[in-house]
């Protein structure tokens, strides 16, 4: 009599015992995807630029529009595409510079969050700049020394600049320092300066 190898035959083996059980999805996401998108990103992932960016015109860009996209090494080695939204592309503008070609081998935080899109609730990837403290602390300075008309400034003044207008948690002298800039007393006063 033909028994066939179904779930009621006596030989069936249970797909749980044939194949791994994968309670938890997220690896798998991560590994069926060549893109960026919020169901694999980790809260405070942090990856690494590993190409210049390109644009991709509307006509071939899912969103229907211009798209700017670059390629990044994940947390686990694997390299994605990611479409960085415009937000998220001027905070890189603005760390890293105009240049994509010179963001390869910089770090970017990732953080997903909640945002309307055409009247509709979506998750979708931001991302943060990281820089050295060194390089906070040069651009700081710099800009702080824009400012100032002269060729120094009160420490007091520059520590009110990084503490209130850029929101650091560092003294003017160790930022001086980090910038590659001198401070100096003169008549009980400590000054920065830029030359």
């Amino acid at each position: 009599m033909f028994r066939p190898q179904g779930l009621n035959s006596r030989r069936a083996v249970p797909v749980s015992q044939r194949w791994p059980v994968l309670e938890d999805v997220s690896e798998f996401l991560r590994k069926s995807t060549r893109f960026v998108k919020p169901e694999i990103v980790g809260s405070g992932d942090v990856v690494e630029i590993v190409a210049p960016g390109r644009t991709i015109p509307a006509d071939k860009s899912q969103f229907k529009k211009e798209a700017f996209q670059i390629d990044v090494r994940m947390p686990d080695g694997s390299v994605k595409t990611w479409t960085v939204n415009v937000t998220t592309l001027k905070r890189l503008k603005e760390a890293f510079g105009g240049d994509s070609s010179k963001w390869v081998g910089r770090k970017v935080r990732l953080t997903v969050e909640n945002v309307v899109v055409r009247g509709e609730l979506r998750r979708a990837v931001f991302g943060f700049p990281v820089v050295s403290k060194e390089e906070e602390a040069k651009k700081a300075m710099e800009e702080f020394r824009a400012l100032y008309k002269g060729d120094r400034a009160e420490v007091e003044a520059a520590e009110r600049f990084l503490r209130a207008v850029r929101g650091l948690d560092v003294g003017a002298e160790e930022a001086a320092k980090l910038a590659g800039l001198k401070v100096v007393e003169e008549g009980g006063k400590r000054y920065v300066v830029f030359k």
